[in-house]
């Protein structure tokens, strides 16, 4: 899942990031999670105020952050702890994945057609076919044998 790295990087869990963006509110969604994300510690755990993740997103409505937290609880992305007085203590949820990157060519050939390209795995559909460099060299040594 996440994990900090020494300096100034943080990982995020690459399944939730796809699933909030294929999500219809990923615009105000994506920048809160990269928020958490950000203030996350090696447990998943974060308590920042909503100021900050106000600061961080570039969202200026509490009621904005609160939309994004809510949908993203739904979603199952994150779960929060409320104690009253205090700053609500934010979980984030490593995702399963749901199928294995070759579906996932598959269920995004539609969206190919339709002229929408994503990035999935290491390549980008739409240059690439959504293969990764080892699923291209993998394939490539079938063929020729």
């Amino acid at each position: 899942m996440k994990r900090h790295l020494p300096g100034t990087y943080f990982i995020m869990e690459k399944n939730a990031v796809e699933t909030i963006a294929r999500h219809p509110r990923t615009k105000i969604l994506l920048p809160v999670y990269v928020s958490l994300c950000f203030h996350a510690n090696g447990k998943r755990g974060c308590f920042p105020a909503y100021e900050r993740l106000m600061a961080l997103s570039g969202y200026r409505a509490r009621a904005t952050i609160a939309r994004a937290l809510k949908i993203l609880e739904e979603m199952g992305v994150l779960s929060r702890s409320v104690s009253p007085g205090r700053s609500n203590f934010y979980t984030l949820h490593e995702l399963a994945t749901t199928s294995s990157p070759h579906e996932r060519v598959r269920q995004s050939s539609s969206r190919r057609e339709q002229g929408v390209f994503t990035a999935k795995g290491e390549g980008v559909h739409g240059v690439n076919g959504g293969c990764s460099p080892a699923e291209r060299e993998e394939e490539s040594l079938k063929r020729n044998h």
